[in-house]
């Protein structure tokens, strides 16, 4: 799930939660599919111990295209 989306001109950094790495993965390549977004680019990750279980912080990276 996602936490916080920030913008600057075309540039998109999307900070979220996942249950594991996969996730991020499937994520990132349906973004890399959408004739909308560009360039998406994993920044980092780290796993954390939250109240429902271990998660998996995210930072991605990714342009958006004019329509």
């Amino acid at each position: 799930w996602l936490v916080k989306v920030s913008f600057k001109n075309s540039t998109v950094v999307a900070e979220g939660r996942a249950p594991e790495d996969q996730s991020i993965s499937s994520f990132m390549e349906n973004l890399e599919q959408s004739s909308v977004f560009s360039n998406v680019t994993w920044i980092d990750s780290r796993e954390v111990n939250e109240p429902q279980g271990i998660v998996k912080l995210f930072n991605i990276q990714f342009n958006m295209e004019s329509l």
